[in-house]
């Protein structure tokens, strides 16, 4: 006699006849039944929906996730390269910006001020200024460059200017053909030191007539102009063509071997000179011809409001040999004309 399956009460399995437990809704072989199967495959992807909705809203959410990334990664380096950009005008006067020894002397690769060295010397000249915006920031085309800073060659402060000092300047090499302009600010630029049997020998070798160098200050130039032949030697210029205003040399020795020697520039060959002035003791040993003054060697063009205080001496030796010396201008030529200016320096020739 069969006994039918007794039916379950709430929380309990199904029993049989005979108290075995036995799978509610199943079939002979145990297994879920379909209705039972699909319930669960819609549950495990999506409570709400269909699993076609569930993958198609799952697509469109990677693709927002790798269009976001995207346009992140984009943000990201457009921002790098904008902090890795740098003005060299941050003022906006068209001059560009001087603040290191390696940056001044980086102009003897761009004499014309705008920016645009030659392609000898690019590379030289971007390691001075690295990362420069276009244009090195100027507003319009760079003009000169500025002073930004006070600048001193004695960068480890033992008052002796050698290889122990930062950099490879210890030996200036003078900047020949300087044609733009060179605003110092007001800023000084300390304990120069050049020792060269050069021509011209200065800070600057020589200034073009587009030259216009202001408000430059040179303290305790220690220089020296060797070799035999002749030549022009200046704590600023060597030889000037250009225009130079309220510029001075104060302290320091200036030396030449032979030819014309003074205490801020050598030779005043053309140009103007104004509201200038140097405190330098100048001196010129020669066997040839030899001009030495306090503030100018040897001048042809215009001097006014300027002085010199420093100790000036020539000495000259041979058969031809010459030798003049002046508290201001060692010797005034043809086209000279000095007004309100003076000399109280010691002279000896």
């Amino acid at each position: 006699m069969s006994v039918a399956p007794v039916r379950p009460k709430g929380g309990e399995s199904a029993r049989n006849g005979r108290g075995e437990a036995v799978n509610r809704g199943c079939g002979d072989s145990g297994l879920p039944s379909r209705r039972r199967l699909m319930r669960y495959v819609v549950l495990r992807h999506q409570p709400d929906r269909p699993p076609v909705v569930a993958v198609k809203r799952h697509r469109r959410r990677r693709q927002a996730r790798l269009w976001l990334a995207a346009l992140v990664s984009i943000l990201l380096a457009a921002a790098a390269s904008a902090q890795t950009t740098v003005d060299y005008d941050d003022d906006n006067d068209n001059l560009i910006d001087v603040r290191s020894l390696v940056q001044l002397n980086a102009m003897r690769y761009d004499v014309d001020g705008n920016g645009a060295p030659l392609p000898a010397d690019a590379t030289a000249y971007a390691a001075a200024f690295p990362n420069a915006a276009t244009g090195m920031g100027c507003a319009s085309t760079c003009g000169g460059y500025e002073l930004r800073s006070d600048l001193d060659f004695d960068t480890n402060g033992d008052s002796t200017v050698d290889s122990s000092d930062a950099g490879s300047y210890a030996n200036w090499v003078p900047i020949t053909a300087y044609a733009t302009r060179f605003d110092g600010n007001l800023h000084t630029i300390s304990h120069l030191t050049i020792n060269r049997a050069v021509t011209n020998v200065g800070l600057f070798g020589n200034l073009a007539n587009a030259a216009v160098v202001t408000r430059l200050g040179l303290v305790d130039p220690n220089i020296v102009r060797s070799g035999t032949g002749n030549g022009n030697v200046g704590a600023l210029v060597g030889n000037n063509n250009g225009q130079i205003s309220v510029a001075y040399a104060l302290g320091g020795t200036i030396a030449n071997n032979n030819g014309y020697a003074g205490g801020l520039v050598g030779e005043h060959f053309a140009g103007s000179m104004k509201v200038c002035y140097a405190t330098t003791a100048v001196s010129s040993t020669s066997t040839g011809t030899t001009r030495v003054g306090g503030l100018v060697g040897i001048s042809w063009a215009p001097i006014g409001a300027s002085y010199a205080t420093g100790a000036v001496s020539a000495t000259a030796s041979g058969m031809s040999a010459s030798a003049r010396a002046g508290g201001l201008i060692g010797h005034a030529g043809a086209g000279t004309t000095v007004t309100n200016s003076y000399a109280r320096g010691a002279v000896s020739a």
